[in-house]
């Protein structure tokens, strides 16, 4: 069996990839990844990808993480103190000195909430799983240093 040599391309150079394939829309994709010195893997998956972000702008589709405590915040006190009050309380500090503190819970016994299965198959689960640790997470504002996460309990 024979190693290979995998290559990691820029964004230039997949930029270049990609203007390739549309000005030869008639070779097929074995000819141009000769051409190109390129897997016939790498010209499929840059296609896809450039693919997939067309659909999610054409669409408007984006990933979101849900988050439950929005409508707890009041946005304009939020942006309030951070253009009046923020500035007075780092003045005088650097930003390597300056650390955000956050505590954060942990589910690691916690199943997926979908799966793949078949149209037909019907899908059971059971009553989701609470147990979860608290962890402690702290870096600093310059972000050259992050502190390891700290474990406060299980809960």
């Amino acid at each position: 069996m024979t190693s290979r040599n995998r290559k990691s391309l820029s964004l230039k150079e997949k930029m270049c990839i990609l203007e390739k394939v549309e000005e030869n829309k008639h070779l097929k994709r074995v000819d141009l990844a000769k051409e190109l010195g390129l897997p016939v893997s790498t010209l499929n998956t840059l296609n896809y990808k450039r693919w997939l972000h067309k659909l999610k702008l054409r669409h408007c589709l984006t990933g979101k993480a849900v988050s439950g405590e929005f409508g707890d915040v009041d946005c304009e006190k939020v942006h309030d103190w951070i253009q009046n009050k923020l500035p007075d309380l780092i003045k005088g500090y650097e930003q390597k000195d300056i650390f955000n503190v956050d505590e954060t819970g942990l589910f690691y016994n916690l199943l997926p909430s979908k799966t793949l299965a078949i149209k037909s198959d019907t899908c059971h689960g059971g009553k989701k799983s609470k147990v979860r640790l608290t962890v402690l997470l702290c870096a600093n504002a310059y972000g050259s240093e992050k502190l390891p996460p700290l474990i406060i309990g299980k809960s």
